[in-house]
């Protein structure tokens, strides 16, 4: 893939919940644009869906903070394990790109959320 312009030769989503890529897969579903259902904390299921995969956008996973406060395993869970399981897995099958998206409430982290989105800035890079 080069330039803004690179040709996609397919597109597959991933969700845990099966709603967004339902509709989703109603809207832009065709032959080239494919969705599964996964949970990036289950890694030989986000390892098939991932294989032969190039390049892997990843934006937030949970991101409501006040529910990930009161159910702060889960959110550690989600928001750190799954996001090293993504880059495992990116490893495991050769992806060529793994890029991160994030919102920018992980400056000077005081919640939970913070803590763990800061946490998740450094799992590609050796967690500096």
């Amino acid at each position: 893939m080069s330039g803004a312009c690179a040709t996609l030769s397919e597109f597959v989503g991933i969700d845990n919940n099966e709603t967004e890529p339902s509709f989703m897969e109603q809207e832009f579903g065709d032959s080239t644009t494919r969705f599964f259902l996964c949970d990036l904390r289950d890694l030989d299921g986000l390892r098939k869906v991932c294989n032969g995969i190039d390049i892997v956008f990843h934006p937030v996973v949970l991101k409501h903070m006040g529910i990930c406060e009161r159910s702060s395993s889960d959110a550690v869970n989600s928001n750190i394990i799954g996001r090293q399981n993504l880059v495992r897995v990116a490893t495991l099958c050769d992806i060529d790109r793994l890029r991160f998206t994030s919102p920018d409430k992980a400056v000077n982290p005081t919640k939970c959320y913070g803590r763990h989105k800061t946490y998740g800035s450094g799992a590609g890079n050796g967690g500096s």
